[in-house]
């Protein structure tokens, strides 16, 4: 499916073009707010009530998400190389990001900590490498592959890091507040509030300089499709509520809370119909 630009005479402005991106965005973390933030799971471990057994089970699921995201990012460039380099502030700003997933605060990347999570919260390296993640989290990781790589959207209008950094501020401080994790073993939530904000992410600096934040850098990718016509205006909110992942998010939640909850654990069978 070979993306088409829009001819001269109707090329939007940058200004409307941000105009529109921004209205859309916002959106779709409207949407994020009030479904991913009013989750039980959310409230629960925002007042320090929800059980150990469940944040395992998030990580232990979380850590398949965050290396199979990470090792499709370069099929991107793969995907997109002559359009890439037809845009240079585009293929800088991938370069950049790709770079900070796996190279920021250590070598190995974000991955890494995870691993300072897991040592924290008692799992094992093994464990995380070997764990079989739930059906919830392999269709929704398989699905957003897919829908950022293989169907040629080039990630447009990905409004998922931007609300996910949002929430990790909440993993941040009910962590260090309420379970008694350290700022270390806590890394991994305060380094994605920073670096999936706005403003530059001076946690970059491991790259050699700092980087656009990335929920600024994919409403600015959003910005230059629509600016090129590669996304039609009327179809533009549609897009990027598709592309928040918030409902595939929110099955995520539910499975991770009523299979891993003590007092509330059902069988994949009573989640279904419940």
């Amino acid at each position: 499916m070979a993306m088409q630009e829009a001819t001269q005479s109707n090329k939007l402005t940058r200004d409307e073009c941000w105009k529109l991106v921004n209205q859309a965005v916002n959106a779709a973390l409207k949407e994020a707010f009030e479904k991913i933030f009013t989750h039980p799971f959310t409230r629960e471990l925002k007042d320090g009530t929800l059980p150990i057994e469940c944040i395992r089970g998030w990580l232990l699921n979380t850590y398949a998400w965050s290396l199979e995201i990470n090792m499709s990012l370069p099929y991107r460039y793969y995907l997109f190389n002559h359009m890439l380099n037809q845009r240079p502030d585009l293929l800088e700003l991938l370069a950049d990001r790709y770079a900070d997933e796996f190279v920021t605060p250590v070598r190995g990347g974000h991955q890494r900590t995870l691993d300072a999570l897991g040592k924290a919260l008692g799992l094992e390296k093994k464990e995380l490498h070997e764990y079989r993640p739930l059906a919830a989290m392999r269709s929704m990781l398989d699905s957003n592959v897919w829908a950022l790589e293989v169907n040629l959207q080039f990630g447009i209008g990905n409004t998922t890091e931007e609300w996910f950094g949002k929430w990790c501020w909440i993993w941040y401080q009910s962590l260090t507040k309420h379970y008694g994790i350290s700022d270390e073993g806590a890394y991994y939530f305060r380094l994605h509030s920073e670096a999936d904000n706005f403003g530059e992410h001076e946690g970059g600096e491991t790259i050699g300089h700092e980087v656009m934040g990335h929920a600024e850098g994919n409403r600015y990718i959003t910005v230059r499709m629509l600016e090129d016509g590669f996304v039609k205006p009327e179809a533009l909110k549609d897009m990027v509520l598709r592309s928040s992942s918030v409902e595939r998010y929110l099955s995520f939640l539910d499975a991770v809370y009523y299979t891993y909850h003590p007092a509330k654990k059902m069988s994949e069978l009573e989640q279904f119909y419940r």
